[in-house]
């Protein structure tokens, strides 16, 4: 197996010894090389000795950026590919042991953001390794992980992630997953042997448990026609015992392990009658002036590149460590707009690593260590978790979901960015973050790109309280690599220069829309959506939570004949896409008559376009 095909790179083991302190016993199949005194202290966490159990993440091989230089760092991930570490600490009392308790720690170092998986086989490894310590506990994991079959795993696009994760449909993109004669530009090919065997397992699978990763406990699995389609379903075998696991299929780039964002927000959040901190004014992070919500003041750190602590005195360090990758979900608008976070993220670290942690601009960092605190030249923004007055907020408790909740910071920060292109082209005359206007597609001048105001006044508005921010940003390792990839998303997408973001928040937000400029829009709709690519793509603007196809759906009432039939003329073309046809669905029961309804009669009356 290569390198590149490995799920895992190395099994490590730690043990605290009373006399030598942390050690680090094994690295399994070569050393990391990673310093041993620095990866046996982080292993072993300040207070893990004071828990049964506590599970921490941190990374390995990170590439500290500079932010003076042009060029992208190039890493050879070949040789030495940025790793994310899943660490188990346990204690177990001994009568027989110095002290009474004898204190490992076991981790896997893995490529794979949702590390989180690996839960179950490292909890049954690490009891292994209490009653037989050896480096055979170690080899018999390493290879079990790494036998874990992939290669039916869906291959999805940037496009189709994003209209998987913002719909609770359970069969979204089900004909991913079948056999893969069916399906060959999304699934790796096996073997026929291979795929029977898969197709056994996966028979087997269906019946019997499964291990809650958040609980521990066995639950029963449902029928396969029951299964969700936001995630795959495969095995480890490890030492005769079969593991199913699922494997999320909508992580983002800058999403690592099972963090929660709702719990960052509650965190922090003050209470009613207490709004904004007490911070001194920075003009960087108090947009919206003294009474900046805390959470916009952490987002405005994170955007502007500041020096961010998670300190957690006292708690299990794999609970700030969830702080800490939360964070860089919340910066970087959930993968989806912004990159650079999780490169700058050491979400457990301690005072063996301060040098390195300090050499790094910008970083996210989470310490349980109350030393920290009283060092302030080494943060600009501290974030305690003991006292951060929690407050659970109904609203987000009762109605919101961590989906959601991620989706509205994706929105937000995208917002952002296509407000710092309008503050560039406003002050400065150009802009490299922008949608070019493109005069080819656009003759009318009707449909415009970018930011959508109701009027001029709130324009300015909104770029005067937001000058600050922005030039804080444009300062940033995450701004410059804004710059390249927004050209090469331009260069790829398939949609040319239409900016959907801006038609559907001019459907959204607008009223009264003059006749021309609506009939423009649905025209360049028409005229630029017609492959399943392209369907995809214009899809993925239009999250169902967020109402799917509904402001489209209004042009099928629309006063203009015209509109009205442009409308059902591309309803008809997303139903013949396996993806639009769900979506079609998803629209209200009043919405569909009608549309059943008026593409019945264009069918009647002969007005039917070839599609």
């Amino acid at each position: 197996m290569t390198s590149s095909d490995q799920h895992v790179h190395y099994i490590l083991l730690a043990e605290f010894d009373i006399d030598k302190g942390a050690s680090l016993e094994y690295q399994y199949p070569s050393e990391t090389g990673t310093d041993e005194h620095v990866l046996s202290e982080l292993m072993l966490p300040d207070g893990a000795h004071l828990r049964a159990e506590d599970w921490t993440i941190f990374c390995l091989n990170q590439m500290i950026p500079d932010p003076e230089k042009e060029q992208d760092i190039v890493r050879d991930d070949a040789e030495k590919p940025l790793l994310y570490v899943l660490n188990l600490v346990r204690t177990k009392h001994d009568a027989t042991a110095r002290r009474g308790a004898r204190v490992k720690a076991m981790a896997i170092c893995t490529r794979h953001q949702f590390l989180h998986i690996y839960k179950p086989v490292l909890l049954l490894a690490m009891e292994k390794y209490f009653e037989n310590p050896s480096r055979e506990i170690l080899e018999s994991l390493y290879k079990a992980v790494n036998s874990m079959d992939l290669s039916r795993m869906p291959k999805l696009t940037w496009h189709e992630r994003q209209i998987l994760r913002a719909s609770d449909n359970k069969t979204m993109f089900e004909e991913m997953f079948v056999d893969e004669d069916r399906s060959p530009q999304h699934t790796i090919p096996v073997s026929t042997e291979a795929e029977q065997t898969v197709d056994e397992e996966g028979n087997k699978l269906r019946r019997g448990t499964y291990i809650d990763l958040a609980s521990g406990q066995k639950r029963e699995i449902l029928p396969a026609l029951g299964k969700d389609r936001h995630f795959f379903e495969t095995k480890i075998e490890y030492e005769g015992i079969k593991l199913p696991i699922r494997i999320p299929l909508t992580v983002n780039a800058e999403e690592v392990g099972d963090f929660s964002l709702i719990k960052l927000i509650t965190t922090f959040s003050p209470p009613p009658p207490y709004p904004g901190s007490p911070n001194p004014h920075h003009p960087h992070l108090d947009s919206s002036g003294p009474h900046t919500h805390p959470i916009l003041l952490l987002l405005n750190a994170l955007l502007t590149q500041k020096r961010i602590i998670f300190l957690g005195y006292g708690h299990p360090s794999g609970e700030v460590a969830n702080y800490v990758l939360a964070a860089c979900a919340l910066g970087s608008g959930c993968g989806t707009v912004l990159r650079g976070f999780t490169e700058r993220a050491f979400p457990y670290t301690n005072l063996t690593s301060v040098d390195d942690l300090l050499k790094c601009p910008g970083f996210i960092a989470g310490v349980t260590n109350p030393t920290y605190e009283e060092h302030t030249a080494w943060w600009d923004v501290l974030c305690n978790i003991s006292t951060g007055k929690i407050t659970v907020l109904a609203s987000i408790q009762a109605h919101y979901g961590e989906t959601s909740i991620r989706a509205k910071f994706q929105e937000y920060v995208a917002r952002i960015v296509r407000l710092a292109a309008l503050y560039e082209e406003e002050v400065y005359h150009q802009t490299k973050i922008g949608w070019p206007r493109s005069q080819e597609k656009d003759s009318t001048g009707l449909l415009g790109c970018g930011l959508v105001f109701p009027d001029e006044s709130f324009k300015q508005r909104e770029l005067a309280i937001n000058a600050n921010r922005i030039e804080g940003w444009r300062r940033t390792i995450s701004y410059k690599y804004f710059q390249k990839d927004i050209s090469i998303w331009l260069q790829n997408t398939s949609l040319g220069s239409l900016d959907v973001y801006a038609q559907m928040a001019k459907l959204k937000r607008l009223r009264n829309l003059p006749e021309p400029e609506v009939m423009a829009m649905y025209e360049a709709f028409l005229k630029d959506i017609v492959t399943d690519k392209q369907i995809i793509e214009f899809l993925s603007f239009l999250p169902q939570h967020q109402g799917g196809l509904t402001p489209l759906a209004m042009g099928l009432f629309h006063s203009s004949a015209s509109v009205r039939h442009y409308t059902v003329e591309l309803f008809r073309r997303l139903e013949n896409n396996p993806t639009g046809v769900k979506f079609i669905q998803g629209l209200s029961r009043f919405q569909k008559m009608t549309y059943d309804r008026m593409s019945r009669a264009e069918i009647s009356n002969g007005s039917v376009t070839a599609l």
